[in-house]
């Protein structure tokens, strides 16, 4: 349901494919400094919450300090091609199993959103990482029309 205003107001009416997605965002206190922008990230459509491989994790990690949790607000998936993952905290949305496993398997820790809620309610020890935005391929064709000058978008038909 849309206000007159146009903007959404899901946030007011839950719905049963959306409650596990509407109930996160609560678990948070208000003071926090990061929440609003977790909840904005937990209330993307798929097409922007795209899949992130441990490797990003890893490469993102590497600068935080131990004590610190990594918070993901998508899907972690696993990369066959990398040998060796770091001992690592991760918040998730979903993890794929083998990704938990190989988390597991590292002495790292996999979190969900009410677990970290819990553990650390003011979001002081976290870091926030985000996945690609424009990977899908229906951002190709946005931008300026095909065929002008300086345009790189895609055309529907060629």
């Amino acid at each position: 349901m849309a206000t007159d205003e146009g903007n959404r107001s899901m946030d007011r009416q839950i719905e049963t494919s959306s409650s596990k997605r509407m109930i996160q965002p609560r678990f948070f206190k208000k003071g926090q400094a990061n929440d609003p922008t977790k909840t904005k990230l937990i209330w993307n459509n798929q097409l922007i919450r795209s899949p992130l491989q441990t490797p990003k994790i890893i490469f993102e990690e590497r600068d935080v300090q131990d004590d610190k949790i990594v918070v993901v607000v998508e899907t972690v998936t696993d990369d066959p091609g990398v040998d060796e993952i770091p001992c690592m905290k991760v918040t998730a949305l979903r993890f794929i199993e083998t990704a938990r496993a190989w988390i597991k398997k590292a002495g790292g820790v996999c979190f969900a959103f009410d677990q970290l809620a819990l553990r650390d309610p003011l979001g002081q020890n976290t870091v926030l990482v985000i996945g690609p935005k424009n990977c899908c391929e229906v951002n190709r064709h946005f931008g300026k029309p095909p065929g002008v000058p300086h345009s790189h978008t895609k055309p529907y038909v060629r």
